[in-house]
């Protein structure tokens, strides 16, 4: 049975009356429907339209933006994009994906396929297609592989046309490129203004994305027709005064309110400010509008109410307001108040009975230090004594160094001769302290001891872990097969560790084929552990990678330089003192000297490596050498993984086709059995009424959606060809 939207797509004459029902407001709420099945079907139709004509391209933009704006979406396309990644109807996904496609392919000119399209990027749209791609249809594949094919074929062909090694598809290269183009001439005050205009765009706003879209618009035409360039410069101009007394207006009518608001005017980039107070001065004689009027009086009593009467009535009974006044009078607000008088006099004497040396905000912060231990200060000092570090820990020792008294403090705590009872409890704390001999020394030692085992672990991890890299980089065996280790081909003994990863920048003429692909595959085809090393060297790389050697050498010598100060100090401290903190220095010493001797097996590995890969010893960096090689692991990777997904993408689409195959040879056998030659059912005069039918069946095959990127591949076959004849 046919849908009620086939048999009105299938008219011919109403095709471009179909769209425009579909950009009309009323229209959007079709979309809104739960039957997908309705949706697909419009789906498909703004799909063939796009394909149709122009103006059925530029109606199905209008839909979609008539549809963002009535469900306050943010962008255009986000209803495509979520669309297809929610959806759970395969033949659903296939039909949003085919519109999108369609929407880009619509475009001969290739800078605007390339805009369009990178709005879908923007939406991470190839994020969505990795995800949908475990959905095993081959509709839907088509879909995907023309979407990724023609990203491919635009951005080689926008390669070819940029003279300089560009990467278009990046904001930040193409602007590095323009500041170097302009930064010497007076242009780079006009480029700055124009970064500054846009920099006031709010991206928050509704109409931002309709204000970067005419923008963009503008300045490619302005390129494209230099001539013409005047005359859109006076367009813009009056467009911009357009929209500046259209936002005049606007804002005089939103912000109008009520007494005392504020009213802000802008006309040609001024902003005026008028109060509009609530009522209006009679002496100044304003001519504008007056304040809100009074509120009514209220109405006068009826004399025929019973209040009427009342009033009318003689007083007959005094009353003793005295009496009342006593029996109801609020005594106890008064006696609350004298007791809270007599709590805070109270207050103020026990706190005059306090003494305080330090400053209020200092003793405050002392005390709450203090209170976290739950301890007197006795038994404070009794654990700073003992040197029981554990008690503390690394941040409280940390934080009591910092609240130590500094000289002026000292003395004055020192000089102070009277009752120490009636000094504050931060006082107390500092005098009892300071009883303490080399009481700094011995914070500083139990710091020390506390934190040197962390920091030693996060230091000989790395210096193992680097050592053990160095030695398989020097003796991989997979590595030497995959460079040719002590190959004569050609007349170059070798090459630079730098240049690996400037094998993955050689494409080839074959859409995203580099000569990094190529080479893996040949490794994978003639020998299939020569990538081994890979997954050996990988994990450990990256983990290498996240910290610098030198950075670990500054970090390891910051531990250094304090063991080496605090055997300085205690040169000179209490003869208990050097004896609790013995045993300590002398396992740091022999962890120090561990370290040291890892360090020096990591110089000589370096310069062992140095020469095995004939780097030059005097500029070679390991860090950087590893961080070469982590690079290039991951992009060979990478690389395993393309050509893998590619494998099984050409596999499918060679059933595709033979499936294809086999269904227009079933249709042939079947048009050969009709008596007569009769055409089958359908066929006839009509047949040229359902374009839209015909459209869309292209549109699932994927043929009409390719513009590049099989003129590509037929290029290449061409050549190849007659290459192959010569």
């Amino acid at each position: 049975m046919t849908s009620p939207v086939t048999s009105v797509i299938n008219m011919s004459v109403e095709v471009i009356f179909c769209c425009m029902i579909m950009s009309n407001p009323e229209g959007c709420p079709s979309l809104e429907t739960n039957n997908l099945m309705v949706k697909m079907q419009i789906f498909e139709l703004l799909s063939a339209l796009c394909l149709y004509s122009k103006d059925g391209f530029y109606l199905t933009l209008d839909a979609l933006e008539k549809y963002k704006v009535w469900k306050k979406m943010p962008y255009r396309f986000s209803l495509l994009i979520t669309e297809l990644e929610k959806a759970d109807l395969t033949t659903y996904r296939t039909a949003v994906m085919a519109l999108i496609n369609s929407i880009i392919v619509a475009n001969e000119n290739i800078r605007d396929r390339v805009r369009i399209r990178n709005e879908f990027v923007s939406l991470n749209i190839l994020d969505v297609i990795q995800t949908v791609r475990y959905d095993e249809d081959k509709d839907l594949h088509v879909q995907l592989d023309v979407f990724e094919d023609e990203l491919s074929a635009d951005a080689d062909a926008m390669e070819e046309m940029n003279n300089e090694s560009i990467d278009m598809s990046q904001p930040q290269s193409l602007f590095q490129a323009l500041h170097k183009k302009v930064q010497d001439s007076p242009l780079a005050v006009s480029l700055l203004g124009i970064l500054y205009n846009l920099y006031q765009i709010d991206a928050s706003s509704p109409h931002s994305e309709g204000t970067w879209l005419l923008l963009e618009r503008l300045t490619r035409q302005a390129v494209e027709n230099a001539l013409e360039a005047e005359k859109l410069m006076k367009q813009a101009k009056q467009l911009a005064k357009h929209t500046d007394d259209k936002a005049v207006q606007t804002e005089g009518g939103d912000l109008k309110s009520p007494g005392g608001s504020c009213r802000l005017l802008r006309r040609s980039g001024v902003l005026r400010q008028t109060a509009v107070s609530g009522s209006t001065d009679q002496s100044g004689g304003s001519s504008g509008v007056g304040g809100p009027p009074a509120a009514p009086p209220p109405p006068p009593s009826s004399e025929t109410s019973v209040w009427g009467d009342v009033n009318k009535m003689r007083d007959s009974i005094s009353v003793e307001y005295s009496k009342l006044e006593e029996l109801f009078a609020q005594k106890s607000a008064a006696l609350s108040e004298d007791k809270a008088d007599d709590k805070s006099v109270l207050k103020r004497q026990s706190a005059s009975m306090e003494v305080t040396l330090l400053d209020a905000k200092r003793s405050m912060n002392v005390n709450i230090f203090l209170k976290q231990f739950r301890k007197s200060n006795e038994a404070i000092v009794e654990m700073i004594k003992k040197g029981d570090y554990r008690a503390f820990g690394v941040e409280k020792l940390k934080g009591l160094i910092k609240l130590l008294p500094p000289a002026d403090e000292i003395e004055q705590l020192t000089n102070y001769e009277g009752d120490t009872e009636k000094l504050g409890n931060a006082e107390k704390f500092f005098l009892k302290l300071m009883e303490l001999p080399s009481y700094r020394i011995r914070l500083d030692a139990m710091v020390l001891r506390a934190d040197l085992p962390s920091q030693l672990l996060t230091i000989r991890p790395h210096i193992t872990l680097v050592n053990s890299i160095c030695r398989r980089l020097y003796n991989n065996e997979s590595l030497k097969k995959f460079l040719r280790f002590g190959s004569n081909a050609g007349e170059a003994c070798g090459f630079r560790m730098s240049s690996l990863n400037k094998l993955v920048m050689t494409k080839s003429n074959n859409p995203r084929l580099t000569l990094l692909h190529v080479l893996v595959e040949e490794a994978q085809r003639k020998d299939k552990d020569a990538l081994e090393f890979v997954d050996d060297l990988l994990d450990d790389l990256q983990k290498a990678s996240r910290s610098s050697i030198e950075g670990v050498k500054g970090e390891f010598a910051q531990v250094k330089l304090h063991v080496r100060k605090l055997q300085r100090q205690l040169e000179n401290v209490e003869e208990d003192v050097r004896t609790q903190y013995k045993d300590f220095l002398e396992e740091a010493e022999g962890d120090l000297g561990d370290v040291d001797e890892g360090f020096e097996r990591l110089t000589a590995l370096s310069k062992r490596l140095a020469t095995h890969y004939c780097e030059n010893e005097h500029t070679f960096h390991l860090d950087e050498f590893i961080d070469t090689f982590r690079e290039f692991c991951e992009k060979v990777k990478a690389c395993e993984q393309e050509l893998e997904s590619r494998k099984e993408q050409a596999q499918k689409a060679e059933m595709r086709r033979k499936a294809h195959e086999e269904m227009l040879e079933k249709r042939r056998s079947t048009h050969k059995d009709v008596p007569g030659g009769a055409l089958p059912h359908g066929a006839g005069p009509g047949q040229d009424k359902k374009i839209v039918d015909n459209l869309v069946n292209e549109i699932k095959r994927g043929n009409v959606l390719r513009r590049l990127s099989m003129k590509r591949k037929t290029n290449i076959a061409a050549k190849t060809l007659e290459s192959s004849r010569m």
